[in-house]
């Protein structure tokens, strides 16, 4: 007889959209412990695209400087504010924000070293 174990957490996260800030759950913010700043974009398929840069990439000056997003992280979430991120989020993706969050399921790309918040897949 074959088993598979389940686990007590989930394998996806959770990031929460407003008018003023992009925040992510404890599991989507796991693999930020050495961020320093984050790169953001948008795929071919409207997904948003988060790429994290630790100080030393930060400080060779490769990107560009206004790609880099600050953000606060905490024991419980990442929180990336900017109203400007999220109107150009809203415009380009075609999604409505407002005060209210938007929940929508996150996955790590490990070929790709991103995080991926699926908008095509909302959470109630």
């Amino acid at each position: 007889m074959s088993i598979t174990w389940l686990k007590n957490t989930t394998e996806y996260g959770i990031a929460n959209l407003n008018l003023n800030s992009l925040t992510l759950n404890t599991n989507a913010s796991a693999h930020f412990d050495d961020a320093y700043r984050f790169l953001i974009g948008i795929d071919d398929n409207k997904n948003i695209i988060i790429k994290s840069l630790n100080r030393n990439e930060y400080e060779l000056g490769k990107h560009d400087k206004d790609t880099i997003f600050e953000f606060q992280k905490a024991k419980t979430y990442t929180r990336i504010s900017s109203k400007t991120l999220m109107s150009n989020i809203s415009d380009y993706c075609n999604i409505k924000l407002d005060k209210e969050n938007k929940k929508f399921k996150t996955f790590y790309d490990y070929n790709e070293n991103n995080l991926v918040i699926l908008l095509n897949e909302k959470e109630n």
